[in-house]
């Protein structure tokens, strides 16, 4: 077997093609009565290339002429150098053979001279033994719940009481809305509000803050122009003192219409429990319907103990379609665990 970076503005349309496989071949797993997500969006997506402080880089693992695993890491090197995210997946008619097991020593070897501490991995439930990542040395920290709102079951008459209960309550707020990109006016303050998302639970998980700046505000904007994802946005404005009190964000994928996917919604501490949150999520939702009339769903991420954002999301008609579980050690505990025939998956 024999483990390739990929290059996916290089790559044939073979690889292409066998990646795609095997990446729609395990969210299938997941969701198996999801449409396939289109060819092209995940190439698109492959392509783009990544912002400084935030670098994807991808591997496959070929044997006899097929592709039979993938792996892709990120790593966040100017907030948290040593820190790896990671995500494993094995073709289901390969597993079992120890594939992964290479995938992941390989990784470890890679690595290393990156001055990485940690690993973090993202699996699906029922998708990875917790049994294989227990014996790796891994510890799970973290419940992800991914939910999903049908924009055709919405319920326009709850947003317009939330807006209309959030103008009466907010009265010292006004929103503020961006299209493509943040107007040079708000950058600053933008990449201030885009910190609150700091104070989201983490549960067991263990990494440090990230600082967004102006500088990696704008290189985040252009990654997602360039992998055909469009962009709203909208800030609560605290008028008084002139900053940003909440944001909730989308991103749109040209090539994937039917699909909204929620990025940040968040409130500063200082700013809650006046509505606020309920105020962003329904006009954004309005916005949505009425500038992308052929969009079919939203889905969201949220940390299992989120009981704020799970509240308004479930009264919003959000539906949970996915737990995901998130495993952390460190590459120590991970190498010493990593002995042949230890792990196969």
């Amino acid at each position: 077997m024999n483990i390739h970076e990929f290059d996916a503005n290089n790559a044939t349309e073979e690889v292409l093609l066998g990646l795609n496989r095997i990446v729609a071949s395990v969210e299938a797993e997941a969701l198996p009565d999801d449409e396939p997500v289109p060819f092209q969006y995940r190439v698109a997506r492959w392509q783009a290339p990544s912002p400084e402080h935030q670098l994807f880089q991808r591997f496959y693992a070929e044997e006899g002429g097929d592709i039979v695993g993938y792996l892709s890491t990120l790593r966040l090197p100017i907030d948290d150098p040593a820190m790896l995210i990671a995500s494993i997946m094995v073709a289901s008619e390969h597993r079992g053979r120890g594939i992964g097991r290479n995938l992941l020593g390989f990784m470890l070897d890679w690595s290393e001279p990156l001055g990485i501490e940690r690993l973090t991995v993202d699996v699906a439930a029922g998708l990875a033994s917790e049994a294989v990542l227990e014996r790796l040395g891994m510890r799970h920290v973290m419940t992800v719940r991914r939910s999903r709102l049908e924009l055709g079951s919405a319920d326009w008459e709850l947003m317009d009481r939330w807006i209309e209960r959030a103008r009466d309550r907010a009265t010292d707020y006004e929103l503020v809305r961006f299209e493509s990109r943040v107007s040079d006016e708000y950058l600053e303050r933008w990449a201030r509000i885009k910190n609150v998302m700091n104070t989201a639970p983490r549960e067991d998980a263990e990494w440090e803050d990230f600082d967004m700046t102006p500088e990696k505000w704008r290189a985040e904007e252009n990654n997602t122009d360039l992998r055909g994802d469009d962009y709203l946005a909208i800030g609560a404005l605290h008028v008084p003192s002139g900053e940003f009190a909440g944001l909730t964000d989308v991103f749109l994928p040209r090539l994937f219409p039917s699909q909204v996917w929620q990025e940040d919604t968040g409130v500063d501490p200082a700013h809650r429990n006046k509505g606020l949150g309920r105020w962003l999520k329904a006009e954004m939702l309005k916005w949505i319907a009425s500038s992308r009339p052929e969009a079919k769903r939203i889905d969201t991420f949220n940390a299992g103990s989120n009981e704020p954002m799970l509240a308004i999301n479930v009264e919003m008609g959000f539906e949970p379609i996915l737990v995901e579980n998130v495993w952390q050690a460190t590459v120590e505990e991970v190498r010493a665990n990593l002995s042949p025939g230890s792990v196969a998956v």
